[in-house]
């Protein structure tokens, strides 16, 4: 990572255990731990889970990011809908520090497209926001990739989705 004139290196690890059944939902519980190379710790411990209806799945993250000596609750709640097997629209939306005075707030959405069995292109919005004390930071993204599958009994984003456990909030 490089900020202005700072570079930063960083190696984790991270862990995932929990229960996915592809008709109901999941629970699972994530962690992360990252050393930056400046000597800062970095840790991330929580609860996901997830409720498949039909075409729309609910999604929430709750936990605890520790920063050095500081701590911070987060939660993020999404929806995904898919209007057609081979495509996904989702939204997220989430807040960091909601324990604290000044929290910072996460706004996301995307869409994904599987035009082959095996193959899919993405595209995705994400925001950040923070305002404490005059530090006024809106930062905005928009990434786009393709996503290479495999492994379900039918190809459809919805099948992929909901056999694979999803990736942990941001």
């Amino acid at each position: 990572m490089e900020f202005d004139s700072e570079d930063f290196e960083s190696v984790g690890a991270g862990a995932h255990l929990g229960w996915r059944d592809p008709e109901r939902g999941s629970a699972g519980l994530v962690g992360t731990y990252t050393d930056l190379n400046d000597g800062t710790d970095v840790g991330r411990a929580g609860f996901e889970g997830e409720l498949f209806f039909d075409r729309l799945s609910l999604a929430a993250n709750i936990g605890y990011l520790g920063i050095e000596s500081d701590d911070y609750g987060y939660a993020d709640a999404g929806i995904a809908f898919y209007p057609v097997e081979r495509a996904r629209l989702n939204f997220r939306g989430g807040v960091f520090g909601f324990d604290d005075n000044d929290p910072f707030g996460l706004l996301g959405a995307g869409g994904e497209f599987l035009f082959l069995d095996f193959l899919s292109a993405f595209t995705r919005w994400e925001a950040a926001f923070y305002d404490e004390s005059g530090l006024d930071i809106e930062q905005h993204s928009i990434v786009f990739g393709v996503t290479l599958y495999w492994g379900a009994d039918e190809p459809s984003l919805r099948s992929y989705d909901r056999t694979h456990f999803k990736p942990s909030c941001g």
